[in-house]
């Protein structure tokens, strides 16, 4: 009897098998990193954005600057200021919002509220977070803790600046925070210095 010969097809597969599994096992443990190592860095509170930001104004996207897909920067078209005081039309580096690098991404005709320079973390550079307003002037926190806030559109924001910061919309913060004015202090010094004099006359007089 003639052994019949013995198929290779069944040994040949395992190896196919295994070097597949370990293909797949190398391409996982080479994202596992990048998704262990995804930056989810503290959001800006609410309160540091109101008390710090140098401004915060509600601005037009009229020009982006470099790669559309990844701006160096933009045209802003100021449309209403709610703190502090910036000019109409700003031409700046894309600002960063996030304490994990990220940079604000629009597109020309976008509107944003951007909180400017604000000072939130030892060691990170001023951020700049900001809201989304979508078209029916709804809005979408980007980089800002808005948990607990419940600002749904642009007109509770304006009236939720107003009332987080004490001040009128639009009051320049410096001026909001200084003390007096220096015509008040002169002028308390001349009466204080008049009211000398006066006093030293009416002496003098009487002991004549």
């Amino acid at each position: 009897m003639v052994a019949a010969p013995v198929s290779s097809w069944g040994t040949g597969r395992r190896p196919m098998r295994l070097a597949g599994f370990v293909l797949v096992l190398a391409v996982l443990a080479m994202l596992a990193p990048r998704v262990a190592n995804a930056c989810t860095g503290p959001l800006v509170t609410l309160e540091a954005a109101a008390d710090s930001a140098s401004a915060i104004a509600l601005v037009r996207i009229a020009a982006v600057q470099g790669d559309q897909e990844s701006p160096d920067g933009y045209a802003f078209v100021v449309e209403e200021a709610f703190l502090g005081r910036v000019p109409a039309r700003l031409d700046i580096a894309a600002p960063q919002f996030h304490a994990c690098g990220d940079r604000i991404f629009a597109r020309v005709g976008d509107r944003l509220v951007i909180a400017f320079d604000v000072d939130a973390f030892a060691g990170q550079p001023p951020l700049n977070p900001y809201w989304r307003v979508r078209p029916d002037d709804t809005l979408s926190a980007e980089g800002i803790d808005a948990s607990g806030v419940d600002w749904t559109t642009l007109d509770d924001l304006r009236a939720g600046l107003a009332d987080a910061d004490g001040s009128i919309i639009g009051e320049e913060r410096s001026e909001a925070n200084q003390g007096p004015s220096l015509l008040v202090v002169v002028g308390g010094l001349v009466l204080a210095v008049a009211g000398m004099f006066l006093g030293a006359t009416f002496l003098a007089s009487r002991r004549r």
